[in-house]
């Protein structure tokens, strides 16, 4: 196991907070500045793969018997993470041959091990759903992935369409990270190739309804819990990410962040320059709101939350949480002409 002083000298989540808040009230862009931040995660988890790498042949392991590089998934690999994020990671590696199995899978389920639990010291916790590489599922050679997403695309199960809407925004990071490109024409050949399975998971984004009322009113969430808030994560960052993501793939665009693959669907035709511009617009906007909202929570040292109490909000937030939603209902009628599908 690496020491534990290995992550010294990154900032801690606090330092990262009171930075994003510098940074936002200087007028930078939200999105820019989450894109920035990234690079702190990424600086995070290569120095933790390095450090276990290296503590690993101290231990008598050895050097990696494959290459290998280490997935980023969800708003990881989309450079999109917020304030303290879980982990979503995996491992590609190299093919092997079949009779190296047992030797090369040990070894690797060491170093997920290793790698998860240091990250979990450093303040990312495990992921509660096991989206991690100490999961079979999450570790794969090339050609396992090529086979595996393909069977999602082939079975379309519920299953493969959850595990899909995390691992479509994949990035590979390290020294291979090129394996990554492998992983991803596979899957766009996939998605060219199996229309039906676009569609089902497009429709998960499109079939929910956007928090208006009849007169364009904010509605809070259902139940007596949150009645009056608004869940920016679930309502709108989701949505709106989601429903770019299957345009993009529709298309066959390799980018995984938000901004690169609305600017390549402008590029391409598929959605208009005005309209792009308003959905970068909201898409800054909606990243400021939660970005300001968890650094409230940090500052009051609560749990980071994606909640929005309806009654703090301002008269130039409101409209602009009401436009955001007429966007992302606009988007959703997009995708449903798109893919073939009807609106609930």
């Amino acid at each position: 196991m690496p020491v534990r002083s290995w992550h010294v000298g990154l900032p801690t989540w606090a330092e990262r907070a009171a930075r994003w808040s510098a940074l936002l009230r200087d007028g930078q862009d939200p999105a820019a500045v989450q894109a920035t931040m990234a690079g702190l995660n990424d600086a995070l988890f290569a120095r933790s793969i390095e450090t276990c790498v290296q503590a690993m042949a101290a231990d008598g392991w050895g050097e990696p018997p494959v290459r290998f590089t280490v997935l980023l998934m969800g708003s990881g690999g989309r450079h999109e993470s917020f304030l303290r994020p879980d982990q979503d990671n995996g491992f590609i590696l190299d093919d092997y041959p079949d009779a190296q199995h047992d030797r090369v899978d040990r070894w690797f389920i060491e170093l997920a091990d290793r790698f998860t639990r240091a990250l979990d010291e450093a303040g990312v916790p495990f992921c509660r759903g096991h989206v991690m590489a100490t999961n079979p599922v999450w570790r794969k050679s090339i050609s396992q992935w090529r086979a595996q997403f393909a069977g999602w695309a082939h079975r379309r199960s519920l299953q493969s369409v959850m595990w899909a809407d995390i691992f479509l925004d994949f990035r590979a990071l390290g020294p291979a990270a090129g394996m990554g490109d492998d992983v991803r024409a596979a899957v766009l050949q996939v998605c060219a190739e199996q229309p039906l399975y676009l569609k089902q998971l497009s429709w998960e984004h499109v079939r929910h309804d956007v928090p208006l009322g009849l007169f364009g009113q904010l509605l809070g969430e259902p139940g007596a819990g949150h009645h009056d808030e608004i869940d920016l994560k679930l309502r709108a960052t989701l949505p709106l990410v989601g429903l770019i993501r299957m345009l993009a793939l529709r298309s066959g665009i390799a980018e995984t962040g938000t901004m690169e693959r609305l600017r390549a669907l402008i590029a391409a035709g598929r959605i208009s320059d005005a309209f792009g511009a308003i959905l970068a617009e909201d898409f800054a906007i909606l990243t400021g709101m939660r970005v300001r909202q968890q650094i409230a929570d940090v500052d009051a040292g609560r749990p980071v939350s994606n909640h929005l109490k309806l009654a703090e909000l301002t008269e130039r937030d409101r409209k602009r949480l009401v436009r955001l939603f007429r966007s992302v209902d606009t988007l959703r009628r997009v995708a449903a002409q798109e893919f073939g599908g009807r609106l609930g």
